[in-house]
């Protein structure tokens, strides 16, 4: 009678753990990089891509652990996990396969920025000198695709400002939003004004998840952002960070 009394018991602690090991979500790492008005080390202004994600963990119940470093490390790690996450990433064709595409987040709007003028289609700045863009980002890729032989990529902000006030860097091509802020950041000469041409494209930034991720949470992630955009916190977001409603 004892003996299958702890027979009993065993088993139901084997189910019991079994069924809270399924129930337990696992915690996650989002992968990022600093991006001025996207995601800072900042506690109280950490950038609007930061902000979202925080809210969907709090709506989807996921905990959610945050890792800034260099993009491309930030992709290649996030794309080797089940269990990360990362926002802000372009949906191009050579990535397709290394991510799991969970839900639009936001618009992006390109351009090109000069001291010297407004450029306005990439048949100009294909005649410059030379454009700068960030290294490992679409804007890179866009550029070289469209056939441009004068990209310089940088991933030192600091020294890619310095050379546009030096005029080694003709234009930079790349998000609007960013460039005004690394460059009220990070300009030595405040008096020089940015020329900023037409917006050329406009593209959607993705909240992306790791190859090998379950669609379960995929699918959780997803509805979770569509609550958080749908009540109207990433509007929110985008006014604190950049003064206007960007969609």
């Amino acid at each position: 009678m004892i003996r299958r009394f702890f027979y009993t018991l065993a088993a139901l602690i084997i189910i019991s753990g079994s069924s809270y090991a399924q129930n337990t979500k696992p915690v996650l790492t989002m992968y990022g990089a600093e991006i001025p008005g996207y995601m800072m080390d900042s506690i109280t202004k950490p950038g609007i891509l930061i902000e979202l994600v925080q809210k969907v963990s709090e709506i989807s119940g996921y905990q959610i652990n945050y890792r800034l470093v260099p993009w491309p490390r930030a992709m290649k790690e996030a794309s080797k996990s089940s269990a990360a996450i990362i926002p802000g990433l372009s949906r191009l064709p050579d990535r397709e396969p290394n991510y799991t595409w969970i839900e639009p987040i936001i618009g992006a709007k390109s351009a090109f920025v000069s001291l010297s003028q407004a450029i306005n289609t990439f048949k100009d700045g294909k005649k410059l000198p030379s454009v700068g863009a960030w290294r490992g980002t679409s804007h890179e890729q866009e550029l070289k695709e469209k056939g441009f032989e004068n990209v310089l990529s940088f991933n030192n902000v600091k020294q890619s400002i310095k050379m546009i006030e030096m005029g080694r860097v003709s234009a930079w091509y790349g998000d609007v939003n960013e460039i005004i802020t690394r460059w009220n950041k990070n300009a030595a000469d405040t008096s020089l004004r940015l020329k900023f041409g037409k917006v050329l494209n406009v593209e959607n930034i993705w909240l992306a998840g790791g190859k090998g991720m379950s669609k379960q949470l995929a699918d959780d992630l997803r509805q979770a952002l569509k609550k958080v955009i749908k009540s109207g916190f990433r509007d929110k977001m985008s006014l604190k960070y950049f003064g206007y409603v960007v969609k």
